[in-house]
C-alpha cells in the first residue's frame, strides 16, 4: 500500500495520487520555503488535501511564523548548564551559572590561581563519579589550562563539589522546589527521555547518526533539559556496552553505531537446537556467517559529511581496504578467477551499501553513477543500476554534482605553479527539445587547458546547494562594450618574416610514405610518428571547464565580457592571459583589444587563432582547388558519396585527414614504384618481394631499426640512406613537373606535406613550426577563395611574430 509523503499514512486511498515532475517542483519549493527536508520524487504518492495545505501560501506563512515563536521560546527557555556556550572567565567551573566578581572583601568569587588546581579537581571528579562530575570533567577536558583562562568559580560550589555534596541550592538552574531531595541525578523526565533515545537508535539502527542529532532529539523529548553530549556518551556506553561504537574524528562529529558482538553472536549460534538436520544446521551457521558480516559492516568508521575522493575511487587496493575482513574473505572465497579484486571490491561495497543505505557512500557506487550520468546523460539508466545494487541513487549523484561545481566555483584545480595554462572561448549551443523551440541555450563556453594537467585533490563536501546558489557562484560580470576608437580600420599589413623551422624529422615523414611499396603492412603516418617518437614530455593535459555566458557568442559584448573573465583569472594566477578563438571570435576578440587605452589589462593578453577551424578551412582548401581532377572519385572508393562531400569542403575533419593521407601514400608508392622499378601490381600478392637493390635493402633495414628502437628517430632522421632518398625523390619530382598533371598532384603532395607538418606542430608543441605551417597554408587559402582565413591568419602571423619579444615567458 502506497503512503502519502506528507503525512506518512496509507489511509484514504482513493485520494492518493501520483506526484509528476510539476507537483515534485512545488512540493519541493515548498520544503524549501518551510526549511525542512521533505523530498519529492516522480512516482511518489501524495494526499490532495495534504498536498494543497503543505504548499498553500498562507499555510507556509503561518508556520514560519510558528516556527518563529518556538525559536523565541527556545532562546528564553533556561538552558542546562552543561549545554550552553561556556566562558570560563564569566561563569562558575563548577554550577555554570554566572560568576561576577565582587570588589567585597567577602567575596564568593575566586579565580584559579594555582597550577595543580585542575589535578585536585580531576581527583574530585573521580571521587564523586556521578552526573555533576561528569559535567564539570568535560569542562576540564574542554580548556588546556585553567589559569591561562582567566577561570572563576563560586566558593561555596567548589566547597560542596569537594565534599559530595549537590549543587547550592541557590546556584542550581533547577527550581529549589523541583529539586528532589536527599537524591543525586538527573530527573525523573530526563531518564524517560534518555530510554526513548535508547529506543530510537535501535529503530533507526540503518542510519548514520552523530552524538549530537540525540542530544537535539533528546531536547525535543525532555522540553529542552537533555543531556550533554558528553554525559550522553557516557550513558549510552553504560548501557550498550560493547554494542555500542562512538566514532571520535577530529573536526567531525561523533557518530553512534550500534553492532552485535562476536560474543553474542556465537552464543547464539552454539545454543541452537542439537538435533537439527544437516540442511537446518546450515542454514543457521549461513545466518550466524551474515550476522558476524553484518556486525563488522557497522563497525566501519564512515562519514557522510564529504565524499569519496577521486584517488579512493580509482585505487583498487583502496576500495579492497575499504570492505570489512570478515565480508573480504568470504567473497575472496566464493571467487574462482585467477585476480578477482575489482569484482571483489564492487560487489562487497554494494553488499554495505544495501546492509546500510542511509549510513554510507561507497566509492564504487558513487563512482560508476557519476560516470553513467555523464557518459549517457541518463535518468533511467543510473536509477535501473542503483535499483539492482550496482550505483549510487540518481539524487545522490545530482547532489555529487552540484557540491563538486559549487566547491569548484571559478578556481582551476591543484597547483598551477609549475603548468603551462591557456583558455579556450567558443559559442555553445544546448539545443533543449522544447514544443516551441524556446528555452535554448546559446551562450559562450570558457574551458582551460592546462599543462602538465592537475587534478583537484582535497575532498568534495556533502552539502545540498540550490541552482540558484550555484548560478551566484560561477557567475562572471557582464560588461557592456562601447569602442573608444576604430583602431583596426588603421591596420597595415606589415612583411612577414621568412620562416625556415627546421623540421628534424621531415625525413621520417618521407620515410612513412616511400617505405609502403617495400614493406607491407605497416601502420599509416599518425602510427608510425608515434611509435618512433620517444623522450620526455610534459605530460598528459588536464581540461577545466569555466562558467558560461548566456549571450550570444558573437556579440561584442560577450566576448568583452570573456576578455576581462580570463584576465582576471590570469591576473588571479599570476600568469598571462591567453586565450584562443576561432576565426569569427578571434577577428573580434583582436578589434576590441586594439581599441584599448594603453594602460587596459587587455593589453598584455596573448590571443591566439584556433587551430582546429584552420585545419578545417585549409582542408576546405584542398578540396576546393582539387575540384574535377579525379580526387573526388579516388575517395569515393573509400568513403560514402555523401562523406566524400563533407570530406572536401574539411567539415568530416577525421575523415578528411585519413582520406588524403591515403592518397598521399598512394603517389609516392607509384613515385617509388618508378624509381625502383617496381611492379605495383605485384605487391598485393606477394607483399615485401620487391626488395631487389642495395637501396631497397638499406631502407627497409632503417625502417625495421627504427621501429624496434635499435635507432632512435633523431638518428634515423640524420642517416645517410634517407638523405640520398631525399634526393634522389627531388630529383625525379623536377622532372615530372615537366607535366601540368604530374605537377598539379605534386602540389597536392605539397597540401598534404603543409597539413601533416601543421598538426606535428600542434601534438608536439612546437611553436616556430606551427607559425612556419601557417605561413605556408597562405597562397593556398587565397587561391580558394578563402579570404576571412586568409587575412585573419596574415594578422595572427604579424602578431606573432614578436611574441618572444612582448611575452617571452610565454614564448618559452
Amino acid at each position: 500500500m502506497e503512503k502519502c509523503i506528507v503525512c506518512l499514512k496509507d489511509d484514504h486511498p482513493t485520494t492518493l495520487i501520483k506526484l509528476r515532475q510539476k507537483g515534485c517542483l512545488g512540493i519541493i519549493k515548498a520544503s524549501q520555503e518551510r526549511g525542512d527536508c521533505l523530498s519529492a520524487l516522480e512516482g511518489n504518492f501524495v494526499h490532495q488535501l495534504c498536498r494543497k495545505t503543505y504548499t498553500n501560501p498562507n499555510d507556509i506563512k503561518k508556520y514560519k511564523k510558528e516556527k518563529l515563536v518556538l525559536r523565541e521560546i527556545n532562546t528564553n527557555t533556561p538552558k542546562l548548564r552543561s549545554k550552553s556556550h561556556f566562558d570560563f572567565k564569566h561563569h562558575c567551573l563548577f554550577c555554570g551559572n554566572e560568576a561576577t566578581d565582587s570588589k567585597k572583601k567577602d567575596k564568593n568569587v575566586f579565580q584559579v590561581r594555582t597550577d595543580d588546581f585542575e589535578s585536585r579537581i580531576q581527583d574530585a571528579c573521580d571521587l564523586r563519579n556521578d552526573d555533576w562530575a561528569a559535567e564539570v570533567r568535560g569542562r576540564l577536558e574542554s580548556v588546556s589550562d585553567l589559569h591561562a583562562a582567566d577561570a572563576v568559580y563560586h566558593q561555596a560550589c567548589s566547597v560542596n563539589f569537594r565534599t559530595c555534596k549537590n549543587t547550592p541550592v541557590f546556584r542550581s538552574p533547577i527550581s529549589p522546589d523541583a529539586k528532589p531531595e536527599n537524591k543525586r541525578g538527573r530527573p525523573a523526565l530526563q531518564e524517560d527521555g534518555f530510554y526513548k533515545i535508547v529506543d530510537f537508535l535501535k529503530h533507526h539502527d540503518d542510519e548514520q547518526i552523530s552524538i549530537s542529532d540525540l542530544v537535539e532529539k533528546m531536547d525535543e523529548m525532555c522540553d529542552g533539559n537533555a543531556y550533554s553530549q558528553m554525559y550522553l556518551k557516557k550513558r549510552l556506553k553504560q548501557h550498550f556496552g560493547d554494542e555500542i561504537i562512538i566514532t571520535d574524528i577530529p573536526g567531525r562529529k561523533s557518530v553512534v553505531t550500534l553492532r552485535e558482538t562476536v560474543t553474542c553472536i556465537l552464543q547464539d549460534y552454539y545454543q541452537r537446537p542439537s538435533n537439527l538436520n544437516p540442511d537446518d544446521e546450515k542454514r543457521a551457521l549461513i545466518r550466524a556467517a551474515a550476522k558476524l558480516i553484518k556486525s563488522d559492516i557497522r563497525s566501519v568508521d564512515t562519514t557522510k559529511s564529504i565524499y569519496p575522493t577521486p584517488a579512493n575511487i580509482a585505487s583498487v587496493d583502496n576500495n579492497l581496504s575499504y570492505l570489512p575482513e570478515s565480508l573480504l574473505l568470504f567473497l575472496s572465497n566464493i571467487f574462482s578467477e585467477k585476480d578477482p579484486s575489482v569484482k571483489i571490491a564492487s560487489i562487497g561495497q554494494a553488499v554495505m551499501q544495501a546492509s546500510r543505505p542511509r549510513a554510507l557512500i561507497t566509492p564504487l557506487q558513487l563512482g560508476l553513477g557519476v560516470q553513467v550520468h555523464h557518459n549517457f546523460a541518463s535518468r533511467f539508466l543510473v536509477s535501473t543500476l542503483n535499483s539492482l545494487g550496482f550505483c549510487s541513487s540518481y539524487y545522490e549523484v545530482q547532489k555529487f554534482e552540484s557540491s563538486a561545481a559549487a566547491v569548484q566555483g571559478v578556481d582551476l584545480p591543484g597547483d598551477i605553479s609549475n603548468s603551462f595554462v591557456q583558455f579556450v572561448a567558443d559559442n555553445v549551443d544546448h539545443n533543449t527539445r522544447t514544443i516551441d523551440g524556446l528555452n535554448t541555450f546559446h551562450g559562450m563556453g570558457i574551458i582551460a587547458g592546462i599543462t602538465p594537467g592537475t587534478k583537484r585533490t582535497q575532498p568534495i563536501p556533502r552539502i545540498a546547494f540550490s541552482t540558484d546558489e550555484i548560478k551566484a557562484l560561477a557567475k562572471i560580470e557582464i560588461k557592456y562594450y562601447k569602442p573608444q576608437s576604430d583602431r583596426m580600420a588603421e591596420l597595415s599589413y606589415a612583411e612577414l618574416k621568412n620562416l625556415n623551422t627546421l623540421d628534424k624529422t621531415f625525413r621520417l615523414d618521407l620515410l612513412s610514405v616511400i617505405v609502403w611499396p617495400l614493406k607491407y603492412p605497416i601502420p599509416m603516418w599518425s602510427g608510425f610518428m608515434q611509435m618512433v617518437q620517444t623522450g620526455d614530455y610534459p605530460g598528459k593535459s588536464s581540461v577545466s571547464f569555466l562558467p558560461m555566458i548566456d549571450l550570444n557568442a558573437s556579440d561584442m559584448t560577450c566576448i568583452y565580457s570573456t576578455l576581462n573573465f580570463v584576465a582576471n583569472q590570469a591576473k588571479r594566477y599570476d600568469i598571462t592571459a591567453i586565450l584562443t578563438f576561432d576565426q569569427p571570435l578571434y577577428w573580434k576578440a583582436l578589434s576590441i583589444v586594439e581599441n584599448e587605452n594603453p594602460g587596459s589589462t587587455l593589453k598584455s593578453m596573448v590571443l591566439r587563432l584556433g587551430p582546429f577551424h584552420t585545419e578545417m578551412s585549409f582542408l576546405g582548401s584542398i578540396g576546393n582547388l582539387m575540384s574535377n581532377t579525379g580526387l573526388k572519385e579516388m575517395l569515393e572508393l573509400i568513403y560514402a558519396p555523401n562523406a566524400v562531400t563533407h570530406i572536401l569542403s574539411g567539415k568530416a575533419v577525421a575523415r578528411a585527414f585519413r582520406g588524403h593521407m591515403l592518397v598521399d601514400t598512394a603517389l609516392y608508392c607509384l613515385l617509388i614504384a618508378d624509381i625502383f622499378n617496381i611492379d605495383v601490381s605485384k605487391l598485393l600478392e606477394e607483399p615485401n618481394s620487391t626488395l631487389e637493390t642495395t637501396e631497397m635493402k638499406e631502407i627497409d633495414e632503417l625502417y625495421s631499426q627504427l621501429s624496434s628502437g635499435e635507432l632512435s628517430a633523431s638518428e634515423a632522421g640524420e642517416s645517410d640512406v634517407l638523405k640520398n632518398l631525399e634526393a634522389t625523390v627531388r630529383r625525379k619530382t623536377e622532372i615530372l613537373k615537366q607535366s601540368r598533371t604530374a605537377k598539379l598532384w605534386l602540389q597536392y603532395s605539397e597540401m598534404v606535406q603543409v597539413l601533416r607538418q601543421f598538426i606535428k606542430a600542434e601534438r608536439t608543441g612546437n611553436w616556430p613550426l606551427h607559425l612556419q605551417s601557417i605561413q605556408e597554408m597562405l597562397p593556398f587559402l587565397a587561391a580558394s577563395g578563402h579570404n576571412l582565413y586568409t587575412k585573419t591568419a596574415y594578422v595572427y602571423l604579424m602578431t606573432m611574430q614578436s611574441l618572444d619579444e612582448d611575452h617571452p615567458d610565454v614564448y618559452a
